[in-house]
């Protein structure tokens, strides 16, 4: 692997690890175990919770809701705080679009 593909997968796992940690403090805050949560948001196993709160794997875009209803978060600005982690050039383009009057569902 070359050293600019190792910097893009350590910057990418970083940036996973910094969203996991958002997501656990979200989850304590709330009072909530990694068991309680996976079972609010319908995993069979716990262990995937943990996986995304140590930077693993990346939380399912068709999980986000789940997650945030659980924990008592507003949808849209849980879906987008956790894709500014992950995926920060993605937001500055909904941020373009925004500001340009394009609606998400228009583009």
């Amino acid at each position: 692997m070359t050293d600019t593909l190792k910097d893009a997968a350590t910057s990418e796992r970083d940036r996973r690890r910094c969203a996991g940690t958002w997501l656990r403090e979200l989850r304590e805050h709330r009072g909530l175990s990694q068991r309680e949560l996976a079972q609010l948001v319908g995993y069979k196993y716990y262990t995937f919770v943990s996986q995304v709160e140590h930077g693993a794997v990346k939380l399912p875009s068709e999980d986000m809701e789940k997650w945030a209803l659980a924990l008592k978060q507003n949808k849209r600005e849980f879906t987008m705080r956790y894709i500014s982690f992950c995926d920060p050039v993605l937001v500055g383009l909904i941020g373009v679009m925004t500001k340009k009057g394009l609606r998400v569902d228009e583009a």
